[in-house]
């Protein structure tokens, strides 16, 4: 069945979602040989070989030790030993007439149904064949949406209030907000940083107008309140998020922003 999607949700595309496990524990000391296996586990991080970090022996333990990615390029994941970070860029890989590769991203509620079972999948493989437990999770998800002119003028108005006080129509804005919040269903308290900021159609030193909104959230469980997660845990976490998308974040169903 699906989901109930706010209106103005929909306009927003989810180039990435990112997952960061904090390692209690970990059965892995040598990454070599923790190469050559999880592929057999992973055949969908089964891309070239992977890359080793140039680190000395006594680097600090949340330093990335060995990448693996997909063929696509859609699927990273990293792995050290306190910390684990997986990466999606969720959608479908296109190629037009020359070749050339592009990603169509998907609408955040279906993003989140696309990397739910993805991120399910790598967890539970480190966790019954690597022996990782992990003790705190955040999750990043990355949102842009379009709209009819000015992002940054349209932040100013309708998030800061139409305030003049840094003066008018500013050209260049970032908002950073961090609040604690709790995840529905009696999830966890967490901790919610939202960043807003205005980008060129084309790319931050595009051609075109900012003419996209890109929003930016962070939800981590909270460092004084560590627990080891288990894998039911986690898919309560992230489908927690999700629907914490769907209904608790106000500026991501905002009318006026679009209209």
């Amino acid at each position: 069945m699906r989901r109930h999607v706010i209106p103005m949700l929909k306009n927003f595309q989810t180039p990435t979602i990112f997952l960061g496990l904090f390692l209690r524990k970990f059965d892995v000391s040598d990454f070599k040989s923790f190469s050559e296996t999880l592929p057999w586990r992973l055949p969908e991080l089964d891309a070239d070989a992977p890359q080793f970090a140039n680190l000395p022996p006594n680097a600090p333990p949340d330093q990335p030790r060995v990448r693996f990615l997909s063929k696509d390029g859609r699927l990273q994941l990293e792995v050290a030993p306190a910390k684990i970070h997986f990466r999606m860029m969720p959608g479908e890989v296109t190629q037009n007439e020359q070749g050339q590769a592009s990603l169509k991203a998907l609408p955040v509620p279906e993003a989140f149904e696309s990397f739910i079972p993805q991120a399910m999948r790598v967890h539970t493989t480190l966790t019954e064949h690597f022996g990782a437990t992990s003790s705190r999770v955040g999750i990043i998800t990355d949102m842009i949406a379009p709209v009819p002119s000015s992002a940054n003028q349209r932040i100013q108005k309708y998030i800061m209030g139409g305030s003049n006080l840094l003066g008018e129509r500013l050209a260049d804005i970032n908002i950073n907000v961090l609040s604690r919040v709790q995840l529905p269903n009696d999830g966890p308290n967490v901790n919610r940083r939202i960043m807003v900021r205005g980008i060129r159609s084309g790319g931050p030193q595009g051609p075109g107008g900012d003419l996209l909104l890109n929003v930016n959230v962070d939800v981590n469980t909270l460092a004084e309140e560590p627990y080891d997660i288990t894998t039911a845990e986690l898919e309560k976490f992230l489908r927690g998020v999700s629907k914490h998308m769907d209904t608790s974040v106000p500026l991501l169903n905002e009318p006026q922003i679009f209209e």
